[in-house]
């Protein structure tokens, strides 16, 4: 039997199709994600990990004219600190270095800058390469 890669648009998505058995690996997702899933009882695990892991940076923003600026700031300031705690015991991934367990995994983080230089040219390969498999509709 001849199997091909397929291309599908959404990391909750196919996490959904690989927890019912549709696929036997999904190459890209959040482990947040499928931790969360495994501990509603999914039969899926991202460890041990496939390494290298990638890790890239998230953000939290101010929205300009906010009603409230200064709950903003505190709610920035909380995730920031001790809401990182919470975002853990919900399956999120931490910045903060003493709570982010990987093990001894190799971690590589993307450049940000770097990657929005490059990224029609990465976005070009990845087109490429999508022809080698089966897009599925969303």
């Amino acid at each position: 039997m001849v199997r091909t890669a397929t291309f599908l648009s959404g990391h909750t998505t196919f996490r959904q199709l690989l927890a019912a058995g549709e696929y036997s690996l999904v190459a890209s997702d959040y482990s947040y994600g499928i931790d969360a899933a495994a501990d509603e009882g999914a039969p899926v695990a991202w460890e041990p990990a496939v390494e290298p892991l990638f890790a890239r940076a998230n953000g939290i923003g101010l929205a300009n004219g906010a009603p409230n600026p200064a709950a903003a700031v505190l709610l920035t300031e909380w995730l920031l600190s001790d809401g990182q705690e919470i975002l853990l015991d919900n399956f999120i991934t931490p910045a903060r270095a003493d709570l982010l367990d990987t093990g001894d995994a190799d971690v590589r983080t993307i450049d940000v800058g770097e990657y929005l230089a490059e990224q029609e040219e990465w976005t070009q390969r990845y087109e490429e390469l999508q022809q080698f498999g089966e897009v599925a509709e969303d």
